[in-house]
């Protein structure tokens, strides 16, 4: 009898393509309703992220490998401990950071720590000639043994992953 080969069925997702952009990014349209449904709860918006995690995740890998998607970063990264200018104890996904001049906000002032994909989101002061630069996302997930052995193969095919990323920012008219 004739062996018939089975193809994998991708899944469907049940959310909008507005929904998945903004899990993936953590960017969404101005007034999206379905999007501000989820975003007014860390609860709702960690259930809508379970609910897909593995399917975006493995979309993501597919078209970004040796990175990962926005939710990834806020949800299941793996968190240190901050030192920061508030006294309690803070841990955010971090990238270490590898040289550059420049000071978080959360350094220096009573400011709640930001990241945006393992990065300080926001600055005190940067050095617009030596800026902060951070591992890439591809040596984190290296470091960490996040990366999947397709990503391990796609990586020693492109050594340009592991290069350092600079802060970029915007500098201000004032300046």
């Amino acid at each position: 009898m004739p062996y018939k080969k089975q193809t994998a069925k991708k899944s469907k997702s049940t959310i909008s393509e507005n929904v998945r952009n903004f899990l993936l990014s953590g960017k969404s349209s101005p007034n999206d309703g379905e999007v501000f449904a989820i975003t007014g709860s860390e609860k709702r918006l960690g259930a809508a992220w379970e609910s897909v995690k593995t399917e975006l995740i493995r979309d993501w890998i597919s078209e970004k490998p040796c990175s990962r998607p926005w939710l990834w970063w806020e949800f299941d990264a793996p968190r240190e401990t901050l030192k920061c200018y508030i006294s309690r104890n803070v841990k955010e996904a971090q990238r270490r950071r590898l040289g550059g001049t420049g000071t978080a906000d959360f350094e220096v002032l009573a400011y709640e720590p930001q990241f945006s994909f393992g990065i300080p989101a926001s600055w005190a002061r940067i050095d617009e000639n030596d800026p902060p630069c951070f591992e890439s996302e591809a040596v984190y997930l290296k470091r960490l043994d996040f990366l999947t052995l397709a990503e391990e193969r796609y990586l020693a095919k492109h050594p340009e992953l592991m290069v350092g990323e600079q802060v970029k920012f915007e500098k201000n008219e004032e300046d």
